[in-house]
């Protein structure tokens, strides 16, 4: 009985895990990039206004036109 409450546990888990990290939507609200971009061979952190590359700031302008 412990076994098949804790396989059923672990199987829930792995399709929560799958859901979560599967859904850009999701990433995207914990901050995580959802684009790739880089400057200065730095990758970029994007906000809603700019994008931090290592030690400089760029416009997300940008960005946006590196990955269209």
């Amino acid at each position: 009985m412990k076994y098949t409450i804790l396989l059923a546990a672990l199987c829930l888990g792995i399709l929560v895990g799958v859901t979560l990290f599967s859904q850009p939507e999701i990433r995207g609200m914990t901050g995580s990039a959802a684009i790739n971009c880089y400057a200065n061979n730095e990758l970029c952190n994007c906000n809603e206004k700019e994008c931090v590359c290592g030690n400089i700031t760029i416009p997300k302008t940008f960005c946006d036109s590196q990955t269209s």
